[in-house]
């Protein structure tokens, strides 16, 4: 019987462990997992597929894992420009797939130069990054009371603060608008597939474009 128990027990050792392991695993994966959605979201948008919908949410998961994950990792600038450059590697070997028909080779390899503005934008996203701010004692009582009680002040999320979260927002989205802008002209031009061309099928949000051009229409879908 006590062989069978402590069978039984390091059998239950071995499961826990390995799902430890896997968890392990996933958790270090899913920020990589996170900008290949992203990219996949994007172009599944796009024609030919035409899931317009889904543009609406295609940089949630690159977002998510840039500003809320990696924050032990040594650096992290470089770990952001990693993920927005997968995510733009997977994006456009998506929606340029039928260039495969004109130069398979030049269909490769040119993703890898579109591929740079999805890293900067990535980069800049982790620069824009809240940093924790702790409050501090402003009055000679609540000096007294934290002297008193030493323990650590509550550190205030910025994420609370609608204003800061509207500014983060504006900027990002005025970066993106501004990185497929120069895409458009930088080394002869390839602003193909903006993200706003997702909506040319939506005639009453695309009625700014004959002012603002697809920029605006991008500039609508990203904010």
């Amino acid at each position: 019987m006590r062989s069978i128990r402590t069978g039984g027990a390091k059998r239950k050792n071995i499961a826990g462990g390995g799902v430890v392991e896997v968890s392990k695993r996933l958790l270090r994966l899913w920020p990589w997992l996170a900008a290949i959605t992203s990219g996949l979201l994007g172009a599944a948008a796009l024609p030919p597929l035409d899931q317009t919908w889904l543009i609406w949410i295609a940089l949630v998961p690159l977002c998510a894992t840039i500003l809320f994950s990696g924050e032990n990792t040594r650096h992290r600038w470089l770990r952001d420009l990693l993920l927005g450059y997968v995510a733009g590697l997977t994006f456009f070997w998506s929606c340029f797939f039928w260039l495969t028909t004109v130069s398979a080779l030049g269909w490769f390899i040119l993703q890898f130069y579109l591929a740079l503005y999805f890293a900067v934008w990535g980069c800049f996203c982790g620069l824009m990054r809240p940093r924790p701010r702790k409050i501090v004692a402003r009055d000679k009582w609540s000096e007294m009371l934290a002297r008193a009680k030493p323990e650590p002040l509550p550190a205030s999320s910025p994420w609370l603060s609608s204003g800061h979260n509207f500014f983060l927002a504006l900027c990002l989205t005025a970066a993106w608008v501004a990185l497929e802008w120069t895409r458009g002209w930088l080394m002869s031009g390839f602003g193909w597939n903006g993200l706003g061309i997702a909506l040319h099928g939506t005639w009453p949000l695309i009625q700014i474009a004959e002012f603002t051009g697809v920029a605006g229409v991008t500039f609508l879908v990203v904010f």
